[in-house]
């Protein structure tokens, strides 16, 4: 499935650089459940019937959601090393 490849979040990620000039690195986006960071976060929210994405560059975002980024990013990176 399209969706669900590694090469789709990324080409996603590449039209925000395009079409919203925000670098892929600055890139944080969300949907209803929260921060989408891996390629199945990204086919899940597809799967909605009305999907939608939050789209900020964290260069830009109010701190404390820069905070909570922030934290979640970290969740993920100690769950993955271990």
């Amino acid at each position: 499935d399209v969706v669900r490849s590694d090469d789709f979040a990324n080409t996603l990620r590449e039209n925000i650089v395009h079409y919203f000039t925000v670098p892929y690195d600055c890139q944080a986006i969300y949907d209803e459940d929260g921060l989408l960071n891996a390629p199945v976060d990204f086919a899940r929210s597809l799967q909605r019937q009305a999907p939608y994405f939050k789209v900020y560059d964290v260069r830009e975002m109010p701190s404390e959601q820069k905070e909570q980024t922030l934290r979640k990013l970290r969740q993920v990176a100690e769950s993955v090393s271990r």
